[in-house]
């Protein structure tokens, strides 16, 4: 049977992929993708707000608790009140999270090698540029919820 192209399914299958890929491999660590995007967010940039990764990661502000006490639960972050506003709440990586920072760039390398076998480095850097638009062109989505 011959599928249709569909932007939608093609995103879903990566997604998918993606999601089984990272399940997989962080097993071992009782980690999910979701904590995977959180802590790969830390690594590029350290003592984000809970609100600042909620909007990063693009999920909800429980959805972020959630991850952060699982991460606090394993001592791969730690929470800290930032000295400035006593409202907000600032992740930093423990010692053990980021022990853990290499693993996980070569998990991300990994999938990234498989994923684009084939392309030129051209080709590469198009479909980075033309996701951009896709994301770009559909934040509006998100918004209006």
């Amino acid at each position: 049977m011959k599928h249709s192209r569909s932007l939608g399914r093609e995103i879903t299958l990566i997604t998918r992929s993606l999601k089984t890929y990272l399940d997989r491999e962080l097993e071992e660590l009782s980690l999910g993708s979701g904590h995977f995007f959180l802590l790969m967010a830390l690594y590029c940039k350290e003592g984000m707000s809970q609100k600042s990764l909620s909007d990063y990661l693009s999920v909800d502000k429980g959805t972020t608790t959630r991850l952060v006490r699982k991460l606090e639960k394993l001592k791969l972050v730690e929470v800290k009140e930032d000295p400035e506003d006593k409202r907000v709440n600032r992740v930093f990586l423990t010692k053990k999270g980021h022990e853990l920072k290499e693993r996980f760039k070569k998990i991300s390398d990994k999938f990234s090698r498989e994923a684009l076998k084939g392309f030129s480095s051209n080709e590469k850097k198009q479909l980075f540029n033309l996701l951009e638009k896709v994301c770009e062109n559909t934040l509006h989505f998100k918004e209006e919820l």
